[in-house]
């Protein structure tokens, strides 16, 4: 019997090429009739960015940037999920057309931690029959070099099916400032 996908979980990095990304999800979706999960994983401060914070502040001042940093984080998550919102409205307008079911993603979320560990956790949360994720060609830098993409390491953290988009320079979402 082949398996059966009614729930995808997208992962998206919200860079400018990852349109293409959210196409084979869609076009995952509506072959199976599956519904979709957007999920945009913001990275904390690094120890050494949290050690500077704690290091240089009196304690009063760090529990006020605490706060501070906690309020900005929940507006930016808020900001991410309308900036996804809007997304999503565009591409179907321009892709989907009029006529187009806007019923496929069930669910956007964002959420704070190491991509990988988010993503794999979030899968299993929502008990996934397969996540998408996208990988730049090039690029990544040492920590790229040294722990691989997110898309390996999510590959070697979960039994699921994982559906690697490779992204090129040639797609986007048509405005980069989005």
């Amino acid at each position: 019997m082949l398996p059966q996908i009614q729930r995808i979980l997208y992962t998206t990095s919200l860079s400018d090429h990852t349109r293409v990304v959210f196409r084979q999800a869609i076009s995952l979706a509506r072959a199976h009739r599956a519904k979709i999960t957007i999920l945009h994983v913001v990275e904390p401060l690094t120890h050494s960015e949290s050690f500077l914070v704690e290091a240089y502040m009196s304690p009063e001042t760090t529990e006020a940037t605490k706060n501070l940093a906690e309020n900005l984080r929940q507006t930016q998550s808020q900001q991410v999920l309308d900036r996804i919102r809007a997304r999503v409205e565009r591409f179907y307008a321009e892709e989907l057309g009029p006529d187009a079911h806007a019923d496929l993603v069930e669910n956007i979320m964002v959420a704070s931690g190491s991509p990988p560990a988010v993503i794999v956790r979030v899968a299993d949360q929502l008990d996934a029959d397969m996540i998408v994720v996208g990988r730049e060609v090039e690029g990544g830098g040492w920590q790229r070099a040294i722990r691989g993409s997110t898309a390996r390491q999510v590959m070697q953290l979960t039994a699921r099916p994982v559906l690697v988009v490779t992204r090129g320079s040639e797609e986007s979402w048509g405005d980069s400032r989005s």
